[in-house]
């Protein structure tokens, strides 16, 4: 096989080629459904009581692959290729063939034949990457990403595709042009995406640019001058409300705090005690502001308590 495999792909292969490796596994299939042994049955004719059927292609050489998933249209190209052909798997019985990059094998149901001056193709057979135990590579670090699933919610914004058959309602997958539509639609959208974080970004920028600016620290005054305006300053606020009455008792108010509030606080009435002696007459000789005292934990008003 591999003295026929050189003569036919005009090209020596060494122990380095994968080439040889698959080789060697489909040595092992031909033997098991194609050796008749003493008793006049093959192996796979003794393990299923009949003998091998199936359709088969020489060992390299390229051929076309049916793929009936991702080309659904009646105008598009169903087939595929040239793969090298390598085989046939043991399960279901599909044709074995590694891709044109020469990292994956794939499984497929229907092969056609090329003319014989086209079936080979040494530098096909030379780039092959894939092995048996190892029937996709990839190269480190590579992740391939997953395609996008086409939804019905998408298709009711976005409208449905030609020619395509899940578009019409008859099963299987979207047809290649429709995926490629949708993949620019969904390119725009994220660009309109980047554009919109984008412009909000440059809004957040210049607001916190604007707002350092309001708050930076104003200019240092002269020391010689700062005296003077505070000096000036004074007579001023007196001069502007004279008929207005200096209450001394009254604590000025805290910076930063609530005018209403440190004035309902200074305003409220001082509580006072009750005489020791339970006598209310020196409580009733104060002034009616001042006729508050708390007993028991509650604010009395002295004119209450006589009226009652």
């Amino acid at each position: 096989m591999r003295i026929a495999l050189e003569k036919s792909a005009d090209k020596a292969f060494g122990i380095e080629d994968n080439i040889l490796v698959w080789l060697c596994r489909h040595a092992g299939w031909l033997i098991t459904r194609f050796h008749v042994q003493t008793d006049g049955l093959t192996p796979y004719q003794r393990l299923k009581g009949k003998p091998y059927s199936g359709e088969l292609a020489e060992f390299g050489e390229q051929v076309y692959v049916k793929d009936p998933v991702t080309r659904q249209a009646k105008l598009e190209d169903r087939w595929i290729g040239p793969v090298t052909w390598i085989g046939k798997a043991e399960r279901g019985d599909q044709h074995m063939t590694v891709s044109a990059d020469g990292r994956a094998v794939e499984l497929y149901r229907s092969v056609r034949r090329l003319p014989p001056s086209q079936r080979w193709k040494a530098e096909a057979m030379a780039k092959i990457k894939a092995t048996p135990w190892q029937p996709k590579v990839t190269e480190p670090g590579e992740v391939k990403p997953r395609r996008r699933y086409i939804t019905w919610a998408m298709l009711s914004q976005h409208g449905f595709s030609p020619n395509c058959r899940n578009c019409a309602g008859d099963g299987g997958a979207h047809s290649e042009s429709c995926r490629l539509r949708f993949e620019a639609i969904w390119d725009r959208e994220e660009a309109r995406e980047r554009r919109a974080l984008a412009g909000e970004l440059g809004r957040s920028s210049g607001g916190d640019g604007a707002a350092a600016g309001s708050a930076s620290t104003p200019a240092r005054q002269h020391p010689a001058s700062a005296p003077e305006t505070t000096t000036a300053a004074a007579p001023a606020a007196q001069s502007s409300a004279p008929d207005a009455p200096m209450d001394s008792a009254a604590p000025a108010a805290e910076p930063g705090r609530d005018l209403d509030v440190h004035m309902a606080e200074t305003s409220r009435p001082k509580r006072q005690r009750p005489p020791e002696d339970g006598d209310m007459t020196a409580v009733l000789a104060q002034p009616a502001s001042e006729r508050t005292y708390e007993i028991g934990g509650f604010l009395v008003h002295a004119d209450r308590a006589d009226n009652n």
